[in-house]
């Protein structure tokens, strides 16, 4: 009785810790969100906590654009990640969905030579785990871990859940990016329109303020002010 009693506690407590560090995790997934300048920095910060929180020795993110993905952050890697490229989503998940890995809607312990890991240092199998905002793919981070197939699973549904959110993160900083480059170079064609028109602005209101003080009587300058007030309109 007291040995069933030592390990119902031994799982409670065990319960508990994982509550504790899975909600640590959330809270630096939200600061590295709130403390990130750029989406590199946020890519390396929410690597750094998925590494963190599964123990792992050493990671990679790998973030999607359109039909690829390219490694975007490591943490712990011998390499240059800018040499790794960019790999194709069949590539990965192969040409057929249903025969290829599951990577796209669940964590999967991969072998070491797997194209999404062959440069992080691990002695057996890593650990893929995919960020998925909703139904879209955003990245996939992929951890060497010692032995991840002992996983629990209590502990990887606290990791896909953790990987949700980062996946809302980056999703809601790329989102946010892309608009700033849109107000950017709205910006930038507005202000070469704003020159290109400046210019013959210009001449159009010297020329009709010319004509204007050169004509004899009001009616004749009526038109003249119009394209006067016309230019200034133009110009503001």
């Amino acid at each position: 009785m007291a040995d069933e009693l030592r390990q119902q506690l031994d799982q409670e407590r065990r319960a508990h810790q994982k509550a504790i560090d899975y909600a640590k995790s959330l809270e630096n997934v939200l600061q590295a969100l709130r403390g990130s300048a750029n989406l590199q920095q946020l890519l390396a910060s929410l690597l750094r906590v998925l590494v963190d929180h599964v123990g792992a020795i050493s990671g990679v993110l790998w973030l999607r654009e359109a039909e690829s993905l390219h490694c975007a952050s490591g943490l712990g890697v011998a390499v240059d990640i800018a040499s790794l490229g960019e790999l194709g989503l069949q590539q990965i998940f192969g040409n057929d969905s249903q025969a290829g890995p599951k990577l796209e809607s669940d964590a999967i312990v991969v072998p070491r030579d797997h194209p999404l890991c062959r440069c992080l240092e691990s002695e057996s199998e890593a650990l893929c785990v995919p960020l998925r905002n909703g139904e879209a793919l955003v990245a996939v981070a992929c951890l060497a871990w010692r032995q991840p197939q002992l996983l629990e699973r209590s502990s990887h549904d606290q990791l896909m859940l953790l990987a949700g959110h980062a996946a809302v993160a980056l999703a809601e900083q790329i989102t946010q990016e892309s608009l700033m480059r849109s107000l950017q170079a709205r910006d930038e064609i507005l202000g070469i329109v704003a020159h290109d028109l400046r210019n013959p602005l210009n001449v159009i209101a010297a020329a009709s303020s010319s004509l204007h003080m050169r004509l004899p009587d009001s009616l004749a300058r009526r038109p003249v002010e119009r394209i006067m007030r016309a230019a200034q309109r133009a110009e503001r």
